[in-house]
């Protein structure tokens, strides 16, 4: 190898002599260092392009991030929801009043703002109900349904993180769910969008289960707590359902894929086609909808006059045009592996790497390999004098002598004003015995004699305790002794030990 580099550097030396090849050349002693230089030149302006196209990417891919997510929509519409209905048999019917006719045979849907509906229809969907009909009613707008239940309008927020979902304060997390029921069999939590809440049903014919309740601290206050999505079944098996949802979104196309949503779909298409139903009406705002698979209101085909030949089914596409089948994981595993075996076989690596760089003394090669190890000595005796603080000169900071006066009111001040911290204390200390982070929970909560635990405690923790509560809510005066601010630490530390031991609440 050596030979031949000798024998290459005497060819191109013989050739830098040839007529037409009056190019300068530099003396010998300058050619080397000129070249380190301009090779490490060229390094440094490749990492600053690196790292300043690295930070650029990074850049924009964070802003496309916050468009993306600021951008987000809730789409609606209910094809997922009516496919499931169409699949179980049930077939489309744009006439109500036919509908009503058959309650043991049809199942009803309503979406979206039903203001249109009178209350002499209501009332007539009430009575198909009781009648062996099925009545799905899911509406965010106020509704009052006559004596059913009272549909509130949203929308419904909470200020938890815990409770938001993707970051939306009214996209609300329910986990608040009825696992004994058969519409809410095996969820773990729904999302609900803008939703209303539901007043308590007041019809006395049918079973009514709560089914799903709006999680504690909402705004408005009012909905806290309050009934979602309410089913009412009949008595008797096979017989009238009526399911009422205070958050039409439930069922929508673009709210029935997160969190378990669409497995309440599914069990409540179950649950409204039980027994032998043959039609379905959806009502969306009032309007019929046709049906997702076929549209009802399209008058049929003719029928083939006898001696005529039916006509040609659509053909397929051709085949250039059908999309590619994809690979399986074993077939691109055994493509990976093939490929593997061959580049080691064939040695590519080390036929590339062969020769290169050419036209390059060994000196150049020792030259260059040592001063890239000086390089890294430098880098790592840098990085150890960093490392060191014995170089660095501490700061050095002026006294000055107080008044008297300034003595004497600094003291003061420090024994005195312990107000603040009294009342940051108290408010911690019921916000971890109630769990909660709203005042009016905790007077209702930790009220004397409101709650078992409370009124099991000892008379003076509890009067510790019910000065501690009023601290909380209404404040405290900034000036109190050292000794009332030791004696109101001794009671919150023995209430939160005995709450740890055993809840209060």
């Amino acid at each position: 190898m050596t030979q031949e580099l000798l024998e290459r550097d005497s060819q191109n030396a013989s050739n830098a002599e040839l007529p037409g090849r009056s190019a300068r050349v530099l003396p010998p002693a300058l050619v080397h260092p000129l070249q380190i230089t301009l090779r490490w030149f060229l390094v440094l302006i490749a990492l600053g392009l690196g790292v300043f196209a690295s930070g650029q990417s990074l850049f924009a891919q964070s802003s496309s991030i916050g468009e993306t997510s600021g951008q987000q929509q809730w789409y609606v519409g209910y094809n997922g929801f009516r496919m499931l209905l169409e699949e179980r048999g049930l077939t489309t019917q744009l006439d109500l009043e036919i509908t009503l006719r058959t309650p043991a045979e049809s199942v009803v849907v309503m979406f979206g703002d039903l203001s249109r509906i009178n209350r002499a229809e209501w009332l007539r969907l009430r009575h198909f109900v009781a009648q062996g009909g099925c009545v799905l009613v899911a509406s965010e707008q106020a509704l009052n349904l006559p004596g059913v239940c009272l549909f509130t309008p949203g929308p419904v927020s909470v200020l938890s993180a815990i409770d938001q979902y993707l970051g939306f304060d009214d996209c609300i997390i329910v986990s608040a769910l009825n696992s004994k029921h058969p519409l809410s069999a095996g969820l773990r939590r729904i999302i609900v969008n803008k939703s209303g809440w539901l007043s308590s049903p007041e019809d006395d014919s049918l079973d009514w289960t709560v089914i799903a309740s709006l999680p504690p601290n909402c705004l408005p206050a009012s909905a806290s707590g309050r009934p979602v999505v309410l089913a009412g079944l009949d008595p008797n098996p096979d017989r009238g359902v009526l399911i009422l949802s205070a958050d039409q979104s439930l069922f929508s196309d673009g709210m029935i894929w997160h969190g378990d949503n669409s497995l309440l779909a599914i069990q409540t298409s179950d649950l409204l086609c039980r027994g032998r139903r043959k039609w379905l009406t959806v009502y969306n705002s009032g309007v019929t909808i046709p049906g997702y698979q076929q549209n009802p209101s399209t008058p049929p085909s003719p029928a083939v006059p006898p001696g005529q030949l039916p006509p040609i089914p659509p053909q397929l596409p051709p085949l250039e045009d059908l999309p590619k089948p994809e690979p399986e994981l074993a077939t691109m595993l055994k493509a990976a592996n093939h490929v593997i075996d061959e580049v080691q076989e064939s040695n590519i690596l080390n036929e590339t790497l062969r020769d290169r760089p050419r036209g390059m003394r060994p000196v150049a090669w020792l030259r260059t390999i040592s001063l890239i190890l000086l390089a890294l000595f430098t880098l790592f005796v840098v990085w150890k004098i960093a490392q060191n603080r014995w170089h660095l000169v501490p700061n050095l900071h002026t006294r000055f002598m107080q008044s008297m006066y300034g003595v004497h009111s600094a003291k003061q001040l420090a024994s005195s004003e312990f107000g603040s911290a009294v009342e940051v204390l108290s408010r911690d200390l019921c916000r971890e015995i109630t769990g909660s982070q709203i005042e009016t929970e905790w007077l209702k909560l930790l009220t004397d004699g409101k709650g078992a635990r409370v009124a099991a405690l000892p008379r003076g923790l509890r009067k510790g305790l019910t000065e501690l509560l009023g601290i909380a809510t209404r404040g405290c005066r900034i000036h109190i002794s050292r000794r009332k601010f030791q004696a109101i630490g001794r009671t919150i530390d023995s209430i939160r030990k005995l709450h740890r031991m055993k809840p209060i609440v």
